[in-house]
């Protein structure tokens, strides 16, 4: 088993390393020299932890350190199944890497209490288990307030993370230290994934538009809504359109982003023009720059034709026939051996001085969730009149985007990675959206975020 896993890792990493070079427009980009340097140096400086792999959790762990070396939210390993996790009954969250390591949910963990501070784990120090655990596979250190949703990882450990699950750890709490001795037992991925959520600080609601309290939240958690989803946003949308009178006259609106990581920027164009208007949005976008670069490959031509059926069953037709006439522009620049295939797409007007319909400020509720296809969304309510960011820094993208995904000779994992670079947008690379009005601190709740919301001036 020991040869086994070494040797998919190797595979599987070294085959990263190809898909990259070969598909992603970073290697080609003379703006970003620093990319090539990691996709040789990071391989190269992991093959030696590929090859010493003995487990599954020795595995995921070169993919993910590689993957995250880049600082490319869009490039990132995707395992095809969750990998057992175990866990001692408790989280910690830090909001900042020099932060101390604060207990912020417990469940059935004898002598451990909320707001206890974690300082030693085992014989290791927590800075150790920190970037092991955290930093080195899953932390942009670009975008560091990223890290309230990542770091409750550290006390989670993987089947074969045996040195990882530690016998005890040390405490300092409202009485001195304590050393406690861990239990470590299973959790299931959906769990997991409910107690990070919690832990996070940062309550994901489901999709909709909803009068609660006397504040209308307008609830877009995710914008990837392919196939049979598509239905479920094209509903929001047209109950938008129904309560229009009655969030133009409503003395407090949101729009809730809490847990959008992205995914089709068309919905939010959508979304907007509901309630501004298409001459509105229209006008807001032709005020920016988006010339892109596509990188040139079979691969990439294959995705483009792919993106175009999953765009027309949306509903969005223009951007399924402007996919299809990339694929057939990309199909002759392959033929013409060139690396990377302009789309010019300059302004064609500028910023528009528009008048809000709405009677009151609308805030834009936004927080560390919010990447890609959502930033893009903020690009545009940003430059909509009578909006209001409020809340807590978002995400931060690097201008590379639009993602492709390619399988791991391994049969355990797919590669996601972008296929443009943007040569000219407003917002920069790594550059998150700051909040207007700063969220006070504790769990975004529906009902903390609307107590809030009421109270503002």
């Amino acid at each position: 088993m020991a040869t086994e896993w070494s040797s998919v890792a190797a595979s599987d990493l070294w085959m990263m390393h190809d898909l990259i070079r070969d598909n992603h427009p970073g290697p080609v980009n003379a703006e970003d020299p620093s990319f090539g340097h990691w996709l040789q140096a990071g391989a190269e400086t992991l093959s030696a932890q590929a090859r010493a792999a003995r487990t599954e959790h020795d595995y995921r762990l070169v993919l993910l350190t590689y993957a995250n070396g880049f600082a490319d939210g869009h490039l990132e390993v995707r395992f095809n199944a969750p990998e057992q996790k175990f866990w001692p009954g408790f989280l910690t969250r830090m909001d900042a890497v020099d932060d101390p390591a604060r207990v912020v949910l417990v469940d059935r963990a004898p002598g451990i209490s909320p707001g206890d501070v974690l300082v030693s784990w085992g014989t290791d120090s927590v800075c150790d288990l920190l970037a092991a655990r955290v930093l080195r596979p899953h932390f942009n250190p670009k975008v560091p307030h990223r890290l309230r949703l990542v770091s409750s990882w550290l006390t989670v450990a993987s089947a074969g993370d045996v040195a990882g699950q530690a016998a005890s750890c040390r405490f300092q709490t409202d009485t001195g230290l304590r050393t406690v001795e861990l239990h470590w037992r299973p959790i299931d991925a959906v769990t997991l994934s409910h107690c990070l959520a919690k832990a996070s600080g940062i309550e994901v609601p489901a999709p909709g538009v909803r009068n609660f309290r006397g504040t209308w939240m307008i609830s877009l958690p995710t914008f990837n809504c392919r196939g049979a989803h598509a239905a479920q946003m094209q509903d929001l949308i047209v109950s938008l359109r129904a309560h229009a009178p009655e969030l133009y006259r409503a003395p407090r609106v949101v729009f809730d982003l809490r847990g959008n990581c992205g995914g089709d920027s068309k919905w939010g164009d959508d979304i907007a023009e509901a309630l501004w208007g298409a001459a509105s949005v229209e006008a807001v976008k032709a005020s920016f720059d988006a010339t892109v670069d596509w990188r040139v490959s079979q691969r990439n031509r294959d995705a483009l034709l792919s993106n175009a059926v999953v765009m027309s069953l949306a509903g969005h037709s223009d951007s399924a026939a402007r996919s299809e006439g990339l694929a057939r522009r990309m199909e002759q620049a392959l033929a013409a051996n060139v690396a990377l295939m302009r789309e010019a797409d300059p302004p064609t007007g500028k910023p528009p001085n528009l008048i809000s319909p709405f009677a009151h400020t609308v805030y834009v509720l936004t927080g560390p969730h919010c990447a890609s296809a959502c930033l893009d969304f903020l690009d545009l309510l940003d430059r909509l009149p009578g909006t209001t960011r409020a809340g807590l820094p978002t995400y931060a993208d690097t201008n590379y985007l639009e993602t492709a995904f390619a399988p791991l000779p391994g049969g355990l994992a797919r590669l996601a990675y972008p296929m443009k670079v943007y040569r000219n947008r407003a917002r920069g690379a790594d550059v998150a959206y700051q909040p207007q009005i700063a969220w006070p601190g504790g769990t975004m709740t529906d009902e903390s975020v609307v107590r809030w919301i009421n109270g503002l001036p």
